[in-house]
């Protein structure tokens, strides 16, 4: 009989035995795995120097039911070795169940230093709770190296001042280059102008019976009208080399191609003039007349030119 309780006590406490270990486990709070906190820290850690900001950031997915709370973030505005924590920022999604975090804490350096050395962003602790658990999320230090604003070895800064860089020459030559050939086109064009349209008898091929034609008759009044027609006569007359009539245009056509454009205007002309000087007849008014032989003498004059 005593036996017999003795082996049911033991039995008893070897159930005990087996089953703390899945209390424990029971009880005990939920671990975040590392492969579920992603911790980014600034790009660099040599050449910073006082008043630069430094940011890292730290990523975490909670199991359900776990809460990161912001009373227990890092303080801000809590300094370390003259590195302040100037923002901290806490941003959250969810994830099914579950939770995303995103922390953000920036640093600014505030240390002084005559001499390279280094300093670290101080080790962060963030608690997440759930339901009578908790786990811990630490974020290690990180280390960086502080360049000094001036070496505390050099001597005063006028014994150091160094001449400045002249600036960069420019390449001028195509640039010269293209203002050459643009006013070469510009004085072509200004001399083109002129022949075309200047009256001056000394110009080279400025001289012609028609080109003095035009300049006298641009000053005959209105009604010198039998004055104009002879002052065009006495221009083909110098052209032709003769007497040139009315039957004689396709000869003074053929002498001089460059008139061929103008051999009906030629021909209304001499038709227009045999009625004037003949026959005394004049359907049009002196003002028409003279604009009508001003405009045939001005087109007659560009072909002279070979302008037409």
């Amino acid at each position: 009989m005593k036996n017999r309780f003795l082996v049911s006590l033991l039995h008893g406490l070897l159930l005990l035995a087996l089953a703390a270990p899945m209390w424990a486990a029971a009880s005990a709070p939920t671990p975040v795995n590392a492969r579920d906190i992603s911790i980014q820290n600034p790009s660099r850690n040599v050449g910073l120097k006082i008043g630069d900001v430094l940011t890292r950031t730290v990523s975490v997915d909670l199991p359900p039911g776990f809460r990161i709370a912001k009373s227990a973030l890092p303080q801000k505005n809590s300094q370390q070795q003259g590195i302040e924590l100037v923002e901290v920022r806490l941003d959250e999604t969810s994830a099914g169940k579950a939770m995303h975090y995103t922390l953000t804490l920036r640093y600014q350096i505030f240390a002084h230093r005559t001499q390279a050395s280094v300093l670290q962003l101080p080790e962060e602790t963030i608690a997440a709770t759930g339901d009578k658990q908790a786990v811990t999320i630490t974020v290690p230090a990180w280390r960086f190296w502080l360049s000094p604003l001036a070496a505390s070895t050099m001597a005063s800064a006028k014994a150091n001042v160094m001449p400045e860089l002249p600036p960069a020459l420019i390449a001028t030559q195509e640039h010269k280059l293209r203002v050459y050939a643009c006013l070469a086109l510009l004085a072509l064009g200004l001399l083109g102008l002129l022949y075309i349209n200047a009256e001056r008898a000394w110009l080279p091929m400025m001289g012609g019976p028609f080109a003095r034609a035009y300049r006298r008759l641009k000053r005959l009044p209105e009604s010198s009208t039998q004055a104009a027609y002879l002052l065009l006569h006495q221009a083909f007359n110098r052209t032709y080399g003769s007497s040139l009539f009315a039957t004689d245009i396709p000869a003074f056509i053929a002498q001089h191609p460059r008139f061929a454009p103008l051999q009906a205007d030629i021909e209304a002309f001499f038709q227009a003039s045999a009625a004037n000087l003949f026959a005394g007849r004049q359907n049009e008014t002196e003002h028409t007349v003279k604009a009508g032989l001003l405009k045939l003498c001005r087109q007659l004059r560009d072909c002279e030119r070979r302008a037409r």
